[in-house]
């Protein structure tokens, strides 16, 4: 089970780190391991209110009425310091190699992380920082 070693805060937006020893992962269950334990914590907080960012090391979480720009700033930022802490333990092409084998649900829980905002969850690829490609006219 993992532990939540450091909590802290920017402004409104509480960010708790969450241990992720791999030495105690059952290698055969590693993926299944982080998956669940990231479900775990997603269903701990459904019924709560505000923005919310969870991945296997990570959770962010903003109330209602913090500034969406901040969280999503902070949200990617960890993001990005749980994708380094993966690719240094399975290096860049073993964590890529694993995240295209992994299906679609366990992907996001394992890998991207999953965004809620006031209830609603958003697609890896279709969060409220991601602009969408623009369209060349014919």
């Amino acid at each position: 089970m993992q532990m939540a070693i450091t909590t802290r805060r920017v402004g409104a937006i509480s960010i708790v780190k969450y241990t992720c020893d791999w030495e105690h992962l059952d290698p055969a269950l590693q993926m299944q391991e982080l998956a669940a334990e990231t479900w775990n914590r997603i269903l701990n907080t459904l019924e709560d209110d505000g923005f919310w960012y969870d991945n296997p090391k990570f959770s962010v979480h903003a109330p209602p009425g913090t500034d969406l720009d901040k969280f999503l700033r902070q949200a990617r930022a960890h993001q990005k310091l749980w994708l380094q802490h993966v690719a240094q333990v399975f290096g860049s092409s073993g964590s890529k190699r694993l995240a295209r084998g992994t299906p679609q649900p366990q992907r996001e829980l394992i890998f991207t992380g999953v965004l809620r905002i006031d209830d609603r969850r958003y697609d890896p690829r279709g969060w409220p920082d991601v602009r969408a490609p623009r369209c060349e006219a014919d």
